[in-house]
């Protein structure tokens, strides 16, 4: 199979994007009190940057087709013959439309490399870390691997509230953008409901809380760090 060639891009199907901003543009059109000047506004403000994402997504999707052929010698008729990693493509499409962070694109990219080169793994479960990724951030994304990085629980030690403050001094110490409390709590609050950390098995509790420093990956966790780090690993 040969690479392909982001400059010869020229989708010939209609992008849902592409749709709804033509719709939008009819709807408008076709209501009297706004005239042809609203329309035209409307395609200044959302038509550049709509067509810039778009081909930045192309650009990622070329990408990752490339390197599935050349890292992982997965051939033509592999990928088109792969429901699940067509599943995935429509679902990281949808996402990635709707942001314009570096962070989450390579995310989903890695998602896509990760859906090809797992034959054992259930559609179900890929669907369920797209979900997972739809939910979160970059903040997310990287607090996730911060977490995964964290050596092993020390079982001996107490959570004293000078111990649970040492949590957000740290991660703050790493990365100056965790500089809110209230930015973690809500932040490590997400990972919880998503299953994605949780206390370690046999460390301290304190019925205070927030318990954050014994918290380490579950095992969706772990397997959800492997599934958003393919691509940044391998390129």
């Amino acid at each position: 199979m040969e690479k392909i060639d982001s400059n010869t891009f020229d989708p010939a199907v209609e992008p849902i994007g592409d749709k709804i901003h033509r719709l939008a543009r009819t709807g408008v059109a076709a209501t009297p009190i706004f005239g042809g000047s609203l329309v035209e506004l409307l395609n200044s403000i959302i038509a550049p940057p709509h067509e810039a994402r778009t081909n930045k997504w192309l650009h990622k999707l070329t990408d990752v087709v490339n390197l599935l052929v050349e890292a992982h010698n997965i051939n033509q008729e592999s990928l088109s013959s792969n429901d699940k990693f067509f599943s995935a493509i429509i679902r990281t499409s949808d996402i990635a439309l709707r942001t314009s962070d570096d962070t989450m694109l390579n995310a989903l990219a890695s998602g896509l490399i990760f859906t090809a080169t797992s034959q054992d793994k259930d559609e179900a479960i890929i669907t369920l870390h797209l979900l997972s990724l739809s939910r979160l951030t970059s903040l997310h994304l990287t607090l996730t691997k911060y977490i995964a990085d964290l050596p092993p629980v020390d079982r001996s030690v107490d959570l004293t509230e000078e111990k649970q403050k040492q949590f957000y001094t740290d991660l703050n110490k790493h990365d100056s953008k965790y500089d809110s409390n209230h930015l973690i709590n809500r932040l490590m609050q997400d990972l919880i409901t998503e299953k994605i950390i949780e206390i370690e098995s046999g460390a301290a509790i304190s019925m205070g809380g927030p318990n954050y420093i014994h918290m380490r990956l579950s095992p969706f966790g772990k397997e959800f760090v492997d599934f958003i780090g393919s691509y940044q690993a391998e390129t």
